[in-house]
């Protein structure tokens, strides 16, 4: 990525890459994307949790496109998709871990992530971020999750604006 070529140029060449090093015993899942200062998004998704986007009017769509993880499938395609943000548009990326954070048998879940996204809303990203994390803490208990859970959040101000702390 650092050499400045396009996604659909350096994803299946980073592919090629581990599964050379690898045999396919060890891939990674990731959703790389590029925000041009015009609100364009290019996104491709090799495998990771989908992330939603929070429309400024409170509308929740899924980035649906999902693909194969690096490193798996030598015949892996990662297809680029392009949509056009809005000022206030906000992306709301997360690992596996929190999507299949547990408490007993039942999974915190896409619907419970979402559910959070609207709840918090209104607020600044960090108090987005803040609500999602608790949301996540008050489900599991107390409990320890079984794995990393983070959460990756972007808001798009405009052309030319820089976000808010």
């Amino acid at each position: 990525a650092s050499s400045g070529s396009p996604i659909d140029v350096w994803l299946p060449r980073l592919n090629r890459f581990l599964l050379e090093r690898t045999a396919g015993e060890k891939y990674a899942t990731l959703f790389v994307c590029a925000i041009t200062p015009q609100g364009e998004l290019e996104f491709a998704n090799a495998g990771h949790s989908r992330p939603f986007l929070l429309r400024r009017g409170l509308r929740l769509e899924v980035l649906e496109q999902d693909g194969f993880p690096v490193g798996l499938l030598d015949m892996a395609s990662y297809p680029l998709e392009r949509i056009q943000l809005e000022e206030g548009d906000t992306l709301v990326l997360f690992s596996d871990g929190v999507e299949e954070a547990r408490k007993g048998t039942a999974f915190f879940g896409r619907e419970r992530i979402a559910a959070a996204i609207l709840a918090h809303s209104c607020g600044t990203l960090k108090e987005l971020h803040d609500g999602l994390r608790a949301t996540l803490t008050e489900f599991l208990g107390g409990a320890e999750p079984h794995d990393d859970a983070t959460l990756l959040l972007v808001r798009y101000c405009g052309e030319g604006n820089l976000p808010a702390a």
